[in-house]
């Protein structure tokens, strides 16, 4: 396993990166502390993740969070986050990062953090055995991961994939959010509903760039969503 770790703090990137090498011995940990930097590692080395300080000078790290997902879909946990101003870690959020931690930072929080999105990353043999489904102009790859809508492929970051999965194997049925958290994030990592909102918001707006005229996600308000497709019954 390689994890990218970018802070501006020197004290916090050692800290970080020594506990990262004792909770994974075979672990390779790289650190820098300027975007730009770590951008080149991030190209030099595909890392299996990515942890970057919220606070990197010049709000760098919301410039810097695009360009990694366009490459790569690795997971992205920001920390450093204030606890008065948890509303640019939903913008992180939105730009395509995985998950986040409030000050002051929790060592062992994060591990399980790092262990949560990781986890996300990888699907038992048997999920990945089922045959392609197909749902209108929907087709979903279960042996390659890969969703195409219209002939489209959609670069869907592992947390979206997840969602599209666990949502269409419960086709007609509606999914609780406590049922989504525990799937794409696990009990032990913290998520609740507002990060569940902003990756099902990332998801429609990629449906809807390939099928503007489709809703694919209906939302059952204070209970959770489903997969509707044209022909369905309960549409």
């Amino acid at each position: 396993m390689r994890v990218l770790l970018a802070h501006q703090s020197v004290p916090a990137l050692e800290a970080i990166a020594t506990a990262l090498r004792m909770h994974w011995p075979d672990a390779s940990v790289d650190v820098d502390s300027t975007a730009d930097a770590t951008f080149n590692r991030f190209l030099a080395h595909s890392p299996d993740a990515l942890i970057l300080d919220l606070q990197l000078p010049g709000r760098a790290a919301f410039n810097l969070i695009p360009r990694v997902r366009q490459l790569s879909s690795a997971p992205i946990v920001l920390v450093n986050v204030g606890m008065q101003n948890e509303a640019e870690a939903i913008r992180g959020l939105e730009l395509g990062a995985d998950a986040y931690l409030t000050e002051p930072l929790s060592i062992l929080l994060l591990l399980a953090r790092v262990r949560a999105v990781l986890r996300r990353t990888e699907f038992p043999s048997t999920q990945r055995e089922l045959p392609e489904l197909r749902l209108g102009e929907v087709r979903v790859d279960f042996r390659q991961q890969r969703v195409v809508v219209r002939e489209q492929l959609l670069p869907l970051t592992s947390v979206e994939y997840k969602l599209v999965y666990y949502l269409v194997r419960n086709l007609g049925r509606v999914v609780p959010q406590q049922a989504l958290l525990d799937w794409i994030w696990g009990p032990e990592a913290g998520a609740g509903s507002i990060h569940l909102k902003v990756f099902v918001s990332r998801l429609r707006a990629k449906l809807r760039a390939a099928s503007p005229d489709q809703a694919y996600i209906q939302t059952v308000r204070a209970i959770g969503y489903r997969w509707v497709h044209p022909g369905d019954p309960s549409d």
